[in-house]
């Protein structure tokens, strides 16, 4: 009984310092994604005033020997995910940037920006309501593009409907029907990181 208890409590050990290994190197999504003033100093210092980048959201942070910035940003022309690195001396840098949507308003079919009808709130969160096990408490469209109806370009937080749920963010496409329904009809996961795919 003494050798299955202490089995028990090294396998126990083992794999919460496994669990802890895995969050240290991670990404944590927020559960509030709303810019602090620490987080604009930390991407105005890396990326400068004049780089045509508006940040919207911290999506997630990373704790490494300072703490990596993943933000959510509309450029002149795109959307992207803007990487900064704020390290324990107090300097920034810019890491990565990650475009997610880059408008081709010649095109036909191609993505662009939000004009003036913008889909509502209502068709969006309908759309987000009818997905089986996850839910969406966070969205921003970011892009539209016309077909027999609209698709729309929705980066979502998302949250499995899990016995242990599991943050993240996804890029949806939400078709509004001109009669005014909506629903999903892709949902890519958007994966963090500061490397080059």
């Amino acid at each position: 009984m003494k050798k299955a208890l202490s089995l028990i409590l090294a396998l126990m050990m083992l794999c919460s310092v496994s669990a802890l290994a895995e969050l240290a190197g991670g990404w944590t999504v927020p559960e509030d994604t709303t810019l602090t003033d620490e987080a604009l100093d930390v991407f105005y210092g890396a990326v400068g005033y004049d780089a045509n980048l508006w940040p919207a959201c911290v999506m997630g942070t990373q704790v490494v020997a300072g703490t990596n910035y993943a933000m959510l940003c509309a450029g002149l022309n795109d959307v992207e995910i803007v990487y900064v690195y704020h390290n324990v001396s107090g300097e920034n840098e810019l890491l990565r940037r990650q475009v997610l949507v880059a408008y081709d308003d010649t095109a036909v079919g191609g993505w662009m920006k939000l004009g003036d009808d913008q889909p509502s709130e209502e068709a969006i969160r309908s759309a987000f309501d009818s997905l089986l096990g996850v839910s969406v408490d966070e969205y921003y469209t970011l892009a539209q593009q016309v077909v027999a109806g609209t698709n729309y370009m929705v980066l979502c937080r998302k949250v499995t409907v899990t016995a242990e749920p599991v943050n993240g963010w996804a890029m949806a496409t939400v078709y509004v029907a001109p009669d005014g329904s909506a629903s999903v009809t892709d949902m890519q996961d958007v994966v963090l990181s500061i490397n080059e795919d």
